[in-house]
């Protein structure tokens, strides 16, 4: 091992490099494998430059640097509106001591429908009014949803603030219909099972609008269910309430009747062709 012409692999170091690429070290004795002396050195290409396919089109540019990736998740107000919604509903639930089993029971059956405006001190107007907030906020926030989710939170104010406007001049019209003919009984009764109607499409539609804002994959199908519930208890509402209305009018009740149904169907024709046209 002592003989100097044998070779110390511990002794020498390794290198491996390319000598196209860059100098090799000067030594005095070559203590490397260079990779050209075993490969084929690879052949360097020129830059091939092709024309762009964008260069000549009518498309003119706008940006010239990134834009930002758009941010498709639901803004945080909608779901403080939903938050508060729900618990205003629960704090109104509770504080007339309704039971959602006896609401339900009582969009059907008369007396039911007594017992519990009676009970539950329900049969002046003042307690009534927030059923018709709590639709008219559900509703908006639904319709805003599924046709102008752009206009962020102003476009859902300026679409709740028309919608209530337009749903207590509804209620003052049916009123100055029922003091013309003389049949405000009937109106009032009318209008009570309206809220009744309403309360319950509110207490549906809070807990159906939770998916439709926030599982995107099925987006589409819970608008489509909500539309049809909608218009569902639309169809039963307005049946219900023409059953009692006609009950309890008098003999000129029936011209009072075409009034109604025109107040009633009119608006909901406005609004629809409005969602469709959106």
């Amino acid at each position: 091992m002592n003989n100097p012409d044998s070779l110390v692999i511990d002794s020498l170091p390794f290198y491996q490099w390319d000598t196209s690429a860059c100098e090799l070290p000067q030594h005095e004795v070559n203590v490397g494998i260079p990779l050209d002396s075993i490969f084929r050195p690879f052949d360097t290409l020129d830059t091939i430059f092709r024309q762009s396919m964008f260069s000549d089109h009518s498309l003119a540019l706008h940006h010239h640097g990134l834009l930002p990736r758009p941010d498709t998740f639901p803004q945080i107000w909608i779901f403080l509106l939903l938050t508060a919604i729900c618990a205003l509903l629960c704090i109104y639930f509770r504080t007339h001591n309704i039971k959602p089993l006896e609401l339900l029971k009582s969009t059907i059956d008369r007396r039911v429908m007594d017992r519990l405006l009676r009970d539950n001190n329900l049969n002046r107007t003042p307690p009534l009014i927030p059923m018709g907030f709590f639709v008219v906020a559900t509703v908006s926030l639904f319709s805003h949803q599924a046709a102008m989710p752009h206009t962020g939170l102003p476009g859902y104010g300026i679409l709740a603030g028309a919608l209530l406007l337009a749903y207590l001049l509804r209620n003052a019209i049916l009123r100055l219909l029922g003091n013309i003919f003389d049949n405000q009984p009937a109106i009032s009764l009318y209008i009570v099972n309206n809220y009744l109607y309403h309360l319950l499409l509110a207490s549906i539609l809070l807990f159906l609008l939770f998916p439709m804002v926030y599982f995107e994959a099925a987006r589409n199908v819970f608008i489509y269910i909500i539309g049809a519930l909608i218009a569902l208890e639309f169809l039963i509402r307005f049946v219900r309430g023409s059953k009692l209305f006609l009950t309890q009018t008098k003999n000129s009740g029936i011209y009072l009747f075409y009034y109604l149904c025109t107040v009633e169907i009119v608006p909901i024709l406005v609004f629809v062709h409005w969602i469709i046209s959106q």
